[in-house]
């Protein structure tokens, strides 16, 4: 892996080791780690940062908060999309988190990558990209303003409750639009 730094959530540690990498930093309550594996990870030095399983946080977001403490400026979310449904809502809502303290952070899987937005935004990819863009909250709009099959300057109403934001498709390898409000911004990687 390329990245500086390696902040783990818990039972993620399991994924990485079965890539053969350490992270540099654990965090939670570790609830769900194998013990021999917690024991090894110790063992080689691995900075340990144990919370009370009685918490309102989620471990991935003592992770989001851990690696913006020291000081991240990009954050990549991997293992975020699997499991349990509330915690991929939970993820979707740590990509806020981040982006609002000023962090550009993705959930990156093998079928796309998410992140939150607002105001005018690049999407980078290739042509023939899906792209969709969801609302997150009320009041929410979107100008498509180069770069995708489906365009219009004019604010687009993305309301709660009609996905029309679904279905984009990139014709340049970059994509601009604005958007009023906040966003999940989706691009399959499936060109």
């Amino acid at each position: 892996s390329s990245a500086d730094l390696v902040v783990c959530a818990d039972s993620g540690a399991a994924y990485l080791d079965a890539l053969g990498r350490l992270p540099d930093v654990l965090v939670g309550d570790m609830d769900s780690i194998d013990g021999g594996l917690l024991r090894r990870l110790e063992a080689s030095g691995v900075e340990l940062l144990r919370a009370d399983a009685a918490k309102d946080e989620t471990d991935g977001w003592l992770a989001v908060d851990q690696a913006i403490a020291r000081g991240t400026a990009e954050l990549v979310l991997l293992g975020a999309t699997g499991g349990r449904a509330d915690h991929l809502l939970g993820n979707l809502m740590l990509l806020v988190r981040a982006a609002k303290r000023g962090v550009h952070a993705v959930i990156r899987d093998g079928e796309c990558e998410i992140r939150a937005a607002t105001g005018f935004v690049e999407i980078t990819g290739r042509a023939g990209q899906t792209v969709s863009v969801l609302p997150i909250g009320e009041g929410v709009s979107v100008r498509y303003l180069d770069g995708l099959q489906f365009g219009t300057s004019e604010p687009l109403p993305l309301p709660t409750d009609a996905p029309v934001g679904v279905s984009n498709v990139m014709t340049a390898d970059a994509a601009h639009v604005v958007v009023e409000g906040w966003a999940y911004l989706i691009r399959f990687l499936n060109v």
